[in-house]
């Protein structure tokens, strides 16, 4: 049995690297600018930043759990093609397990979400939405025909990710659906071709901020908040000297030597996990190849 930290402000999970298109950067000259001394990194408690920090036990075969979300007293964890739903006290709630090819079935789970008592489930094999009770039923689901990345739900519509990811008749990184219609509403910062080129893996860009919804790329030192139909540079991290030149990624068309020409260039970048409270912005990054904490 495994323990999963319960924690009063948020709860960790696993990142996966993304990619910066040249769109997010079109404004980055504006913006709150926040300094940063890569080398120069501070330790912080626990209690620093969460008023009280429990642990929840959960299944061995969920120790390889990529997402937790909690909600209204239980706790969300996904791994592989399952999702499990634990009670504070770790007392299993149900499984979500559809795994298949038939009606109300997915192939894969790419992300999901919870959000007014509903669980949303985004299949990146069929490019469909699928939706569930929190006791699992399947409640209905929709086509959005997207290659696509981790999603955020609010005020009943989906911001779906797609970054840099090629899709041919939509070049836009971010697209808003109706959530119980799926119906699209509106599509936000479109990409050029070439960007399509760095494309990668993004496992979460979305934040929530009071009412509003803020969106970060791990290759920009830019935070965004979204704004109808464009993003509106919020705050920018400054890294010095280290920081990642402008349009660095001109000319790269293999991931792979660009991630190269990073670490050779010492650069501060990767920039992940952003989340912000009233008092404090927390976000991970990473110099050369390490985390400098």
């Amino acid at each position: 049995m495994k323990r999963f930290p319960a924690l009063s402000a948020m709860i960790g999970i696993l990142i996966i690297v993304c990619c910066l298109s040249a769109c997010v950067g079109q404004n980055e000259e504006s913006g709150t600018v926040i300094s940063v001394d890569p080398k120069a990194a501070n330790s912080l408690t626990l209690s620093s930043l969460f008023s009280a920090v429990d642990t929840i036990p959960y299944p061995d075969d969920f120790a390889s759990a990529t997402k937790a979300i909690p909600y209204k007293g239980c706790l969300y964890l996904s791994a592989g093609s399952k999702i499990l739903v634990l009670d504070n006290a770790g007392n299993q709630f149900s499984v979500i397990d559809h795994k298949g090819k038939g009606h109300g079935e997915y192939l894969t789970i790419q992300d999901f979400f919870v959000s007014d008592s509903l669980l949303y489930l985004n299949d990146s094999e069929t490019k469909t939405m699928l939706v569930y009770n929190l006791s699992g039923a399947f409640h209905h689901s929709f086509k959005h025909n997207l290659l696509s990345n981790n999603f955020l739900i609010k005020d009943g519509k989906v911001y779906l990710d797609c970054g840099n990811l090629p899709n041919a008749d939509n070049p836009y990184m971010v697209n808003v659906f109706d959530a119980a219609s799926g119906k699209l509403l509106n599509s936000i910062c479109e990409k050029k071709t070439s960007d399509t080129y760095l494309s990668v893996l993004e496992v979460t860009n979305f934040a929530t901020v009071g009412d509003d919804i803020m969106y970060s790329s791990t290759f920009s030192p830019v935070i965004y908040r979204i704004d109808g139909d464009r993003f509106v540079p919020e705050w920018r991290i400054d890294f010095g000297p280290y920081s990642l030149p402008d349009a660095f990624s001109d000319g790269y068309k293999d991931l792979m030597n660009y991630m190269m020409a990073i670490r050779d260039g010492g650069y501060a970048t990767r920039m992940d996990c952003y989340h912000e409270t009233e008092s404090k912005l927390f976000f991970m990054y990473s110099i050369g190849e390490e985390r400098p904490f």
